[in-house]
């Protein structure tokens, strides 16, 4: 029974990286307008690794700016 409710729990996680991805572009976003850029390369190194293409794009981008 608890190898189901991983399994879910793993199919809800994987549902919701887009949007955890997205969140992740936005919290780079504004380390990036606070200075903060190391903290900014770690997260959009994130996004590019585990975000989807359109993500990827702006994430390489942002970090292109830094």
């Amino acid at each position: 029974r608890q190898m189901c409710i991983r399994d879910r729990n793993d199919s809800g996680v994987d549902v919701d990286k887009d949007g955890s991805m997205s969140s992740k572009l936005d919290l780079a976003k504004m380390y990036i307008e606070m200075n903060d850029e190391e903290n900014a390369h770690v997260i959009l190194q994130e996004v590019i690794s585990k975000g989807d293409a359109t993500q990827q794009v702006e994430a390489q981008a942002l970090l292109d700016s830094l």
